[in-house]
């Protein structure tokens, strides 16, 4: 669908029908993909070695990693918080938690494109915003008292990270890196999560040992406060960075178009 800029704000590439003579996409990738470069448009090893030698990619690179590992991590883990909590609705947060996700995914389809056109704000605002939501719920789950928990609105943020990251990315990182090479910077940030969870279950194992195995005393939240507390510190620190950063991925994208 046509977008009237060619950058992170609207559509990947903008394409204007003049004739019928016009190539279609499958013969351009396939010309994109030869070792010569086409009427001076990058060729495909060119994009793959800017990508991968591009400082940018890598703070957007981990802050998909723990975006993702965190969120998953919480999801795998809920049932256990809950039990801290003194809660017995796994059902009812685990219904939110799907609900959530899946009118945010309907909501980004519907009404991502036009809203960034008509305000200007980019995609990587909305994912760079649900990232900093998500970490200082982390870190409210970490810090507050069992009794004044709002396990709903954390359960909230996370399902909106969730969804964002996965819906919104792949646009992002085409709009970037162009379209020619997702299947590999797609590919990549998507697997990046199973590193972000390893690392997590890895601190959890701390925290197992330390808290989980005894008694949970009243003034600790959860037995898992310290996972949690560095997740979101870190997704905290990631996300700032790449909104910090945001006009410049805006001039890479311009850059590469």
């Amino acid at each position: 669908m046509h977008s009237p800029q060619n950058s992170i704000l609207g559509s990947p590439r903008s394409w204007y029908v003049e004739d019928s003579s016009m190539m279609n996409l499958d013969d351009e990738l396939s010309m994109l993909s030869a070792s010569t470069e086409v009427n001076g448009i990058m060729t495909y090893e060119k994009k793959i070695k800017n990508f991968f030698f591009d400082p940018l990619m890598y703070p957007i690179l981990f802050c998909c990693l723990i975006a993702i590992g965190s969120t998953e991590f919480f999801l795998a883990n809920m049932g256990s918080i809950l039990k801290n909590l003194h809660s017995t609705q796994l059902d009812k947060n685990l219904k939110l938690f799907s609900v959530t996700s899946t009118v945010t995914r309907l909501i980004i389809m519907l009404c991502t494109d036009p809203f960034c056109t008509y305000f200007q704000v980019s995609r990587l605002t909305l994912v760079a915003l649900s990232v900093i939501a998500c970490a200082v719920s982390h870190i409210y789950l970490s810090s507050s008292d069992i009794s004044t928990i709002n396990f709903k609105l954390v359960v909230i943020c996370n399902a909106v990270l969730n969804s964002s990251v996965f819906t919104l990315f792949p646009a992002i990182l085409a709009s970037i890196y162009g379209i020619e090479i997702l299947g590999t910077t797609w590919g990549l940030f998507s697997s990046a999560s199973i590193v972000g969870n390893m690392l997590l279950n890895l601190t959890y194992s701390f925290d197992f040992t330390k808290n989980c195995v005894s008694t949970v005393d009243d003034t600790l939240v959860i037995c898992s406060t310290m996972t949690f507390f560095i997740s979101g510190l870190v997704i905290l620190c990631f996300g700032s960075l790449v909104l910090l950063l945001k006009g410049k991925y805006l001039k890479r994208a311009k850059d590469f178009f």
